[in-house]
């Protein structure tokens, strides 16, 4: 091989070793005043040259069924070679979307499915867990209703609720930074206000892993990629 040749291996060889030390970053942003719902989550990987973001401007709560407003943009390594076609391609127009409760017994039941067509996928998804970093865990809210010790109860309760959720997530995972809770009863009158922003990064070396991982479990339990792609790829 010439001096060229072991250049340009050298080249990727590095490239690829940054790659796999770099991150798969995620932002949730969530916020709620009163009956106004708003959710934000963006992805990044690869230094920024590839992005993902899903807005949701709008939540609504109809009987036991939720409405949604969306919006989700996908940015890649390869640009379109128009200004329309790149808009076109990679961000999606507002769109609707109803969850109604047999989705959500739906969506349950293909984890199910998924869960069974992969050897010991529980203790997967742990190893994986472990190995994401909690960046940012910031959770404010408000409370209130007309009486005053009503209010106290909500607000002792919502403070149980987040300790033990905050709790749950810092025992599987890896949490760099010190979580911010706050609660602030509201006696004035009756409100709901609560804000959520939660980032967290995993490497992107510990991800292909991860993938690997998953992939060598499924082959282990018969029928399981059959059982995972029915689940994936059927439409």
């Amino acid at each position: 091989m010439n001096t060229i040749g072991w250049m340009i291996a050298g080249s990727l060889f590095f490239a690829v070793l940054a790659a796999a030390f770099s991150y798969i970053k995620a932002e949730c942003f969530f916020y709620k005043k009163d009956q106004n719902d708003e959710l934000t989550v963006r992805v990044r990987a690869l230094f920024g040259l590839v992005k993902y973001e899903l807005h949701i401007p709008e939540i609504h709560y109809t009987g036991l069924a939720v409405k949604l407003r969306k919006h989700k943009s996908f940015q890649g390594f390869v640009k379109p070679a128009s200004k329309q076609a790149e808009s076109s391609a990679a961000a999606d127009p507002m769109s609707n979307e109803e969850i109604a409760p047999h989705d959500v017994l739906h969506y349950w039941d293909q984890i199910q499915r998924m869960i069974r067509a992969a050897r010991n996928l529980k203790s997967w998804s742990r190893l994986v867990l472990k190995r994401i970093e909690i960046m940012s865990w910031n959770w404010q809210t408000s409370a209130g209703v007309q009486d005053a010790m009503q209010t106290a109860v909500i607000s002792g309760s919502i403070w149980t609720i987040k300790t033990v959720i905050t709790g749950a997530v810092s025992s599987s995972t890896l949490f760099t930074c010190k979580p911010r809770l706050d609660v602030q009863p509201n006696f004035s009158h009756p409100s709901f206000t609560t804000s959520f922003e939660c980032i967290a990064q995993i490497r992107l070396g510990n991800a292909i892993v991860a993938g690997i991982e998953l992939l060598i479990r499924i082959l282990k339990t018969k029928g399981g990629i059959k059982a995972w792609q029915n689940i994936l790829f059927k439409a």
